[in-house]
């Protein structure tokens, strides 16, 4: 079995969460958590994604921080929360973020 190395160095670096492997031969990198969603922040804030995985990232990390500021307990952030995971994926798309 040959796990894709991206993936594999990932893992490796966090030890947490868990690589699988679908039957159609596409790996995936899986985690849940507060602790893990920092890490993989703290992560790819250091080494950076490309393109609509970047962007969806950004989104991630965004929404990830309104929680933390207790921002989704409220119509306002919900709101806004719902806005950013609606958004297109063009680069213009990122500048609310």
């Amino acid at each position: 079995m040959i796990v894709c190395l991206p993936l594999k160095l990932l893992y490796d670096y966090l030890k947490k969460g868990n690589l699988s492997q679908y039957s159609t031969g596409i790996w995936c990198y899986k985690s849940s958590g507060f602790s893990t969603a920092s890490d993989l922040i703290n992560y790819f804030d250091k080494y950076h994604l490309f393109g609509g995985k970047y962007i969806s990232y950004l989104k991630f990390r965004k929404v990830y921080i309104m929680i933390t500021e207790g921002k989704h307990l409220d119509k306002k952030g919900i709101d806004k929360i719902i806005s950013i995971s609606t958004k297109g994926f063009s680069e213009t798309s990122t500048q609310g973020i």
